[in-house]
């Protein structure tokens, strides 16, 4: 299956990458039941979708490949020992997952790395083993990684050594997912969508809103005809009003046209919406909306100077209604950004926030407070995400008040019985720049 112009450069390796029999990157492909780690975050996070093209690039058995073909989506892959005659072409998504790990010459590892590169058009997948993937399996040191039981070669990434690595061989700024998982961006209006993702945190409220509909008061007939007759359309709209704190136009979802054959605008429904939410809760949303977008502005100063350009065409339009100006948005961003460097400001915002565990030294919170902390407060977390990559599985943040610190700690069954065992703290120093990675009775939170 191709997808676009085939590589047209010189092969990966004269050894496709295998440089031993003894260390066959062959007995480490494995079969699994389900998408591996790396396609599954690209489905979660909606980089992967049918409309993109997608190549796994050492596919091993196929296993990412036959389950999406499946489902409808245009995938493909290339494997030098299990689909070595298989065409290497060019895609939306890239993945190369588990491949640098098993290749033992640090050279052919950063080959690999380019070829990939070189056939993506939106965005390439890293995925390795980290230290966390030691298993108590017998090895012996080989070159810079081990040699197993089975003859095989595993290397396993220390903390940032795979964020520094796709850095330096391919020149261009990763964002990782975690500490052995990072995706390169080509495309930066798909860069920006994913760094701007973030759960919907609306979600509830338009639940609410389509579950009363006998507290919309105006145009009621029709509000309820859409819900029962056309609750996609409903639903499109509605998220876009809850993301975006403005009523869609057909450029922004193709389901705004389908309230023509209602006789009712989506203004119209949008003001049932907001009237069926409450005002108050109306103006909460509103102003997490605002955060989330000087958020997102703030994050990108760390990559480039941030353009109106970088953002999809309904994001524009909301800066510019929220903010005035993408001008003004920018600006505030850097006031906010200046804020978190400040210890005091720092230690105001943790000591005025009300919520979590307050202690001397430092605030504790959870996920369900992130979207309600104090904008600064919500920047110091989320410039954790530069050093460790995604924190949505943080059980709990520990926000240092004066040293310019974030701890990342992770628990034990912590979301279904809310224990308190500890497993894994990862410490943030910013002002060091450095990271520490601890098992749950070692070294200091």
């Amino acid at each position: 299956m191709v997808f676009g112009k085939a590589h047209i450069g010189a092969p990966v390796t004269p050894r496709q990458y295998i440089l031993s029999p003894m260390h066959s990157s062959a007995r480490t492909a494995i079969s699994r039941d389900g998408f591996s780690r790396s396609v599954r975050h690209l489905l979660d996070r909606g980089l992967l979708t049918r409309e993109r093209t997608f190549f796994d690039y050492g596919c091993g058995r196929g296993d990412d490949v036959a389950g999406l073909t499946a489902l409808g989506f245009h995938a493909a892959g290339w494997d030098p020992n299990h689909r070595p005659h298989a065409e290497r072409c060019e895609a939306d998504i890239i993945n190369l997952g588990y491949v640098l790990n098993v290749i033992d010459d640090p050279t052919e590892r950063a080959r690999a790395l380019r070829a990939a590169w070189s056939l993506t058009r939106g965005v390439l997948a890293v995925r390795v083993l980290g230290t966390a993937d030691r298993t108590a399996e017998t090895v012996t040191p080989w070159r810079d990684g081990f040699r197993t039981g089975r003859g095989t070669f595993q290397k396993y990434f220390d903390d940032d050594e795979l964020i520094s690595f796709v850095d330096r061989t391919l020149g261009v700024q990763c964002v990782p997912v975690d500490p052995a998982h990072v995706l390169v961006f080509r495309d930066a209006q798909l860069e920006q969508a994913y760094l701007d993702y973030e759960p919907d945190t609306g979600s509830d409220l338009l639940l609410q809103s389509l579950e009363h509909p006998e507290r919309v008061a105006k145009r009621r007939v029709e509000f309820e005809r859409i819900r029962a007759e056309n609750p996609d359309a409903a639903a499109a709209v509605g998220r876009h009003l809850l993301r975006y704190g403005l009523v869609p136009t057909e450029a922004d979802s193709p389901d705004v046209a389908t309230f023509a054959s209602y006789g009712i605008r989506a203004r119209e429904f949008c003001s049932a919406l907001i009237a069926t939410i409450g005002e108050q809760a109306w103006q909460a949303q509103l102003e997490r909306i605002r955060n989330r977008m000087l958020k997102t502005i703030a994050l990108a100063h760390f990559r480039h100077r941030p353009k109106a350009s970088d953002f999809d065409a309904s994001t524009q339009r909301a800066i510019r209604a929220h903010f005035g100006s993408f001008r003004t948005a920018v600006e505030l961003s850097l006031q906010e950004l200046r804020l978190v460097g400040q210890p005091d400001q720092i230690e105001r915002a943790c000591e005025g926030y009300g919520g979590g565990l307050l202690d001397e030294q430092a605030l504790y919170v959870t996920q369900e407070d992130r979207p309600r902390l104090p904008l600064v407060l919500q920047l110091y977390i989320e410039l954790g995400r530069l050093f460790y990559g995604e924190l949505d599985d943080v059980d709990r943040f520990k926000i240092h008040k004066q040293s310019g610190k974030l701890t990342l700690l992770f628990y034990e069954d912590f979301e279904t019985k809310g224990t308190e065992r500890l497993q894994q703290r990862v410490k943030i120093d910013f002002r060091s720049r450095r990271m520490w990675v601890f098992g749950g009775g070692t070294g200091a939170a």
